[in-house]
């Protein structure tokens, strides 16, 4: 239950989306506890500035549209889709990748018949980024 986010190599302020909304899929339907998340940068040293980062879950495509770089927001548009968020703690440089895994989560989600989630990728930390792909691997259990 992965999905890529591409950053363009540009800059970026702290609380804007990369890469635009992306599927999530292959995921249990039904109530949901995500008790991991792994993070994953195709990258080989955390840049300056470069810090935590926060998932946000949606029912269904969001209506937003919020493309790469837009600043991250809840318009009265995705309020019925939205379905919370997953913090992700700054990676740690491993020689050619970047990584980081957070155990305990436990975000309660409602994960909808087809078994997708849609999610935006927002950066906390103000960056210049390179084009570089950033995985995010969420691990799940029912909640039932």
């Amino acid at each position: 239950m992965s999905t890529d986010f591409l950053a363009a190599a540009s800059a970026y302020s702290a609380g804007d989306v990369i890469g635009g909304a992306q599927a999530v899929t292959d995921l249990r339907p039904g109530p949901q506890i995500i008790t991991s998340v792994e993070f994953m940068v195709e990258h080989t040293a955390v840049l300056s500035g470069e810090s935590t980062y926060r998932l946000h879950l949606y029912a269904l495509t969001p209506p937003s549209a919020l493309a790469d770089n837009d600043a991250w927001d809840i318009p009265a548009g995705d309020r019925l889709a939205y379905r919370g968020s997953v913090d992700i703690l700054t990676p740690v440089d491993e020689g050619a990748t970047l990584y980081v895994r957070a155990d305990g989560i436990n975000v309660a989600v409602d994960v909808p018949p087809s078994g997708t989630l849609y999610a935006y990728l927002e950066t906390i930390g103000a960056f210049t980024a390179t084009a570089a792909i950033r995985r995010v691997t969420l691990h799940s259990k029912p909640s039932r």
